[in-house]
C-alpha cells in the first residue's frame, strides 16, 4: 500500500518565495500538519480506512492571498514496479502501461508554433526535460509489481476540481503534483483527496469510481444550484456510423441521405447515425448551415429516426475560427490570457487552410456566450431532434488558469455546463481532460484519431503525443480499457474495413476492428456500405449484434504485445494483439481452442506465430456435453448462440435445442459437443450427422 510521506509547498507572497516540507502521518486519524507559525497557512489531514483502501484528505486554508508555485505530495511505494500506468493529459494523448524508466520527449521545436496547444507541454515544460520525473500521468496511477505479487498498487485522485493531479516517479516514490503554478489562493479548499489500494485491477477500479467526486461544486452562471449531472445508462455497448473518416469536411446533404438509406435498406442494426464536421457555416456558427445543406436537417433527422437509429451531430462548443460570425460579431466572447491576447486552442488546416488555420478558445464564463450555447443545444436537441451530440476539442475551455480558478476547475465548470444543457440526451466527449468528465459523459474518446495508415512516422519522429495514428490510438485503447462502463462508454474511435483510400493492410484492419469492439463501449465505422467488397461486407456484418464483454485482464507481455482475457456471457476468450513491427511467437497453453478467422480448431498447438500488427482471437471452449466448441459467421465464435440445451435419449440420440441472439446479420455453422455414446443427433428438430473432431464427438449445425 502506498502511504503519504511528505507534502512540499512553495508559494509567493509580498515579493518573496516561501517553501515548506511537512511530513504526512501514515496512520489512520486526523489532525493538523505542523506548519511553522511564520506561514499564513494552515494544513489539516485525515486518513480513513475503507475496507482496506486508504483515503487521504489534505485541506489548506489561508486568510491572506498567496500565489501558489509548487505543490507535491510524496507517496512511498515500498516496491519495485515492472510497469507503470500513465494517463495522458486529454483524450488524444498517448496513455498506457510503460516501463518505469520511460521518458516523454519534447515536441520538436519547429512544430511547437502549430501543434503545442492540444497537449500539456505548453504549461508543463519541466515535465519534458530529460530528468528523473519526466514521464508523468494524470488523475490516477498504478504500478505492476516486479515480483510475482498479485494485482496492482494504485493511487488515484478522488476530486480533480481544485487542480489536475499529475503523477510521476522519483527514487521509487510516487509524486503527486498539482497543476497550480501561479494560481492565486485564499480561503479554504481540499487540495488532495487520494485513494490508495492494493489488489485486483477490476475490483480496484470498481471501488475507485464508486468513490469519485462527480458534482461537488457546480458553478453558477446559467446553471441552477439544484442541478446535478445524471448521465444515461452506460452498461450496454453501442454501434454507429460517422461521416468523418470517409468524407471529412466534404459531406453534403445528398451524401448523408445516401448513407442513411444504404444502411436502412440493408437493415443494419446500428444504434447511432452521426453527422460530423462539414455542415456548418464555420466552426462556432452552429446554427448557420453552408450551401451543401440547402434543406438543413429537415429531411435528414426524420430519415435517421425512420430507420430506427438515433441521430447524432458533431459540434465543438468551446472554439471558433476567424471566419465565423462569432469571431466577427462577438469579440467579447473570445477567451483572453492575462495580457489580453486571444487564446489559441489549436491549428487545423481543414478549416482555415495552412495560412489561417488557427482556432480560438471561447470564454465559458461570459454569460451571453452561455446563453448562446443554451440556444444552440436547445435547437440541436429539441428542434432538430438530435438524440446525441459529439462535442469535440473540449480541452479549450481550460487552456489557462483564470483568476483563482485552475485549468481543471474551468474544465469541470465547462463539463457542468454541457451536462446542464444536454439533459436527457447522449453526450460523447472528445479532446477532454478525462478527470473532468468521469460520471458526466455517456461516452468519451479515450485515444487519438485513427488514420488510414498504421503510423504517421513524421509526427512520431517529432514526438507529437496527440498525433493522428492508428497504432497510437490502439495503445491508448488497450491502456484505458478499465474506464469502459465505469466512467462512461469508451469511444476508441472508428474502425474502417474498406480498401481504396484506406491504406491499412487486412490484418491491421482486423486488429483495429477487434480491439475497438472488444474494449470499446461506443464503436463507430465510417465506411459506406457500397465501398465494401463482398468479403469486407461479410466481415462488417459479423459484428452484429454488439454484445457486452466482461474484461478480466489486459496484460502487457512485451512492449506492444498484449493478451486480453474476456468473456461474453459463459463464453471465454483470449485475444492476443501484436502492435509491434516484428513477428511474435506465443506459447499457447490451451489443449483445445477455436479461431474462426484462420485456423479453425487448434489442438495442442503450442507455438503460435502472430505477424506484425495482427491479432489472434481464440474461443476457449468448455469440453462438457452440449456446449459450443466453435462457430463461423459471428466475430466472436460461439457468442451468437444465446442458449443451448440437450439430452441423450435411451436410444442414444442427442437431442439439442439452440437459440441464437437477436439481430444476427450472417448465417454460419456452430459446432456442439455431444456425449461420446451418442449414435444419432437432432438439432432444433432436424436430423444432423455426428462427427468427431480429434476424438471429440460433435455435431455441426447451420443457423
Amino acid at each position: 500500500m502506498m502511504n503519504g510521506k511528505n507534502l512540499h509547498l512553495e508559494y509567493w507572497k509580498d515579493g518573496k518565495t516561501f517553501s515548506l516540507d511537512i511530513p504526512v502521518p501514515e496512520k489512520d486519524g486526523k489532525g493538523a500538519l505542523a506548519v511553522p507559525p511564520s506561514h499564513p497557512i494552515a494544513l489539516d489531514w485525515e486518513t480513513i480506512d475503507r475496507g482496506g483502501d486508504k483515503i487521504l484528505s489534505i485541506r489548506m486554508s489561508s486568510p491572506q492571498e498567496i500565489i501558489l508555485k509548487k505543490m507535491a505530495l510524496t507517496l512511498e511505494s515500498g516496491e519495485t514496479f515492472h510497469r507503470i500506468f500513465l494517463n495522458g493529459y486529454q483524450s488524444w494523448t498517448d496513455s498506457g502501461e510503460y516501463p518505469p524508466d520511460v521518458r516523454f520527449h519534447k515536441l520538436a521545436a519547429f512544430a511547437r508554433p502549430l501543434l503545442r496547444y492540444m497537449g500539456d507541454q505548453r504549461f508543463l515544460p519541466s515535465f519534458y526535460k530529460p530528468r528523473l520525473n519526466s514521464a508523468h500521468g494524470y488523475h490516477y496511477f498504478y504500478g505492476v509489481p516486479a515480483q510475482n505479487a498479485d494485482g496492482i498498487r494504485f493511487a488515484g485522485s478522488l476530486d480533480e476540481r481544485f487542480a489536475y493531479t499529475i503523477f510521476s516517479m522519483n527514487n521509487g516514490n510516487v509524486l503527486l503534483h498539482k497543476d497550480i503554478q501561479d494560481l492565486p489562493f485564499s480561503g479554504e479548499k481540499e487540495i488532495f483527496r487520494i485513494m490508495t489500494a492494493n489488489g485486483e485491477i477490476n475490483e480496484i477500479f470498481d471501488r475507485y469510481f464508486s468513490l469519485y467526486e462527480n458534482d461537488k461544486a457546480i458553478f453558477s452562471g446559467i446553471i441552477p444550484a439544484s442541478f446535478s449531472p445524471n448521465p444515461q445508462d452506460i452498461s450496454q455497448p453501442l454501434t454507429g456510423w460517422t461521416s468523418w473518416y470517409n468524407y471529412y469536411t466534404n459531406i453534403t446533404e445528398e451524401i448523408i441521405l445516401e448513407n442513411i438509406r444504404s444502411f436502412a435498406g440493408r437493415k443494419i442494426p446500428l444504434d447511432i447515425f452521426q453527422i460530423d464536421d462539414g455542415y456548418q457555416n464555420a466552426v462556432g456558427d452552429w446554427l448557420t448551415f453552408n450551401e451543401k445543406f440547402p434543406e438543413k436537417f429537415d429531411a435528414i433527422v426524420p430519415e435517421i429516426h425512420a430507420a430506427g437509429y438515433q441521430a447524432g451531430l458533431w459540434l465543438a462548443p468551446f472554439i471558433t475560427e476567424k471566419k465565423s460570425f462569432i469571431f466577427r460579431d462577438h469579440p467579447d466572447w473570445l477567451a483572453t490570457d492575462k495580457d489580453g491576447n486571444l487564446v489559441k486552442a489549436g491549428f487545423n488546416p481543414l478549416w482555415g487552410g495552412w495560412t489561417n488555420g488557427f482556432f480560438y478558445a471561447l470564454d465559458i464564463y461570459q454569460i451571453e456566450f452561455q446563453e448562446y450555447l443554451r440556444e444552440v443545444f436547445h435547437t440541436v436537441l429539441h428542434q432538430w431532434n438530435f438524440d446525441m451530440v459529439k462535442l469535440d476539442f473540449l480541452y479549450a475551455a481550460g487552456m489557462n488558469h483564470r483568476g483563482n480558478k485552475s485549468r481543471s476547475e474551468s474544465m469541470h465548470d465547462a463539463v457542468d455546463l454541457i451536462s446542464f444543457l444536454c439533459q436527457g440526451k447522449k453526450v460523447l466527449g472528445c479532446g477532454l481532460p478525462l478527470g473532468a468528465g468521469y460520471g458526466k459523459m455517456d461516452s468519451c474518446r479515450i485515444g487519438s484519431d485513427i488514420s488510414l495508415e498504421w503510423e504517421d512516422k513524421t509526427l512520431k519522429r517529432i514526438h507529437y503525443r496527440e498525433r493522428i495514428s492508428t497504432v497510437n490510438s490502439l495503445r491508448s485503447t488497450l491502456g484505458r480499457w478499465h474506464l469502459n462502463h465505469r466512467a462512461w462508454r469508451n469511444d476508441p474511435d472508428v474502425f474502417n474495413l474498406r480498401s481504396g483510400d484506406n491504406r491499412l493492410l487486412p490484418g491491421e484492419k482486423y486488429t483495429l476492428m477487434l480491439v475497438n469492439l472488444t474494449l470499446g463501449g461506443t464503436v463507430f465505422t465510417s465506411d459506406s456500405m457500397g465501398s465494401l467488397n463482398d468479403e469486407e461486407y461479410k466481415t462488417y456484418l459479423s459484428i452484429f449484434p454488439s454484445q457486452k464483454k466482461e474484461i478480466h485482464s489486459v496484460r502487457t507481455l512485451e512492449e506492444d504485445i498484449f493478451l486480453i482475457n474476456f468473456s461474453i456471457r459463459n463464453y471465454h476468450y483470449q485475444l492476443l494483439v501484436n502492435l509491434s513491427d516484428a513477428e511474435f511467437q506465443w506459447n499457447n497453453p490451451h489443449l483445445l481452442a477455436f479461431n474462426s478467422r484462420k485456423y479453425g480448431f487448434l489442438f495442442d498447438q503450442k507455438i503460435m506465430k502472430i505477424p506484425p500488427h495482427e491479432s489472434l482471437l481464440l474461443l476457449i471452449p468448455d469440453q462438457m456435453d452440449f456446449t459450443v466448441l466453435g462457430s463461423s459467421g459471428y466475430l466472436y465464435p460461439g457468442a451468437e448462440v444465446a442458449e443451448v440445451s440437450g439430452e441423450l435419449t435411451p436410444e442414444k440420440e442427442a437431442r439439442i435445442e439452440i437459440k441464437t441472439v437477436k439481430n444476427l446479420m450472417r448465417t454460419g455453422e456452430v459446432y456442439i459437443k455431444i456425449p461420446d455414446s451418442a449414435v444419432t443427433a437432432v438439432v432444433n428438430g432436424k436430423k444432423v450427422k455426428t462427427d468427431s473432431i480429434r476424438n471429440i464427438k460433435s455435431v455441426r449445425f447451420l443457423y
